[in-house]
């Protein structure tokens, strides 16, 4: 996914949402382009406004494009009724990219989104290449045996 220029993006929504964003560098440049506050003219953001702004910080946190973000909202919409919200995150949160992030085997969201796609990890025995993969409770996310001996993997075993 294309994500464009991640300081500029960044800025607009107000989130450090990129892991380029969340080091003291950034937050540096962030204090020296600091203008003096001035009262804001106009008229403040819309409610629409601040629902797309929330979206996109989730789907840029993510890593998503807007088409398969808007999939995985129309599944939750459509089998959670009331509490949606909480399905949609449950569901992001089920993602295989995004449990080998929060495994800390991979340092960036990003990384870990290559590492399933190269078809470095298994479930259940079976390699897979679709970062989206859902997993259940009770399956088995690894990396495979041939992999582990990269240095990609080797990094990420130190880290640990």
């Amino acid at each position: 996914m294309i994500r464009g220029p991640q300081y500029k993006i960044a800025r607009r929504l107000g989130e450090r949402i990129f892991p380029k964003t969340q080091t003291a560098k950034y937050a540096v440049r962030l204090a020296a382009r600091a203008v003096p506050q001035r009262k804001k003219r106009g008229r403040g953001k819309t409610d629409y406004g601040a629902a797309l702004t929330e979206k996109q910080k989730v789907r840029l946190t993510y890593g998503m494009g807007e088409r398969q973000f808007r999939a995985e909202v129309k599944r939750a919409h459509a089998s959670g009724g009331a509490n949606a919200a909480a399905l949609l995150f449950s569901r992001l949160e089920t993602r295989a990219d995004n449990i080998l992030f929060r495994a800390g085997l991979a340092g960036t969201r990003a990384q870990a989104r290559q590492m399933v796609s190269h078809g470095h990890t298994t479930v259940n025995g079976r390699k897979i290449r679709v970062p989206s993969h859902h997993l259940e409770a009770g399956d088995v996310l690894a990396v495979r045996e041939a992999s582990m001996k990269s240095t990609l993997f080797q990094n990420a075993l130190e880290r640990l």
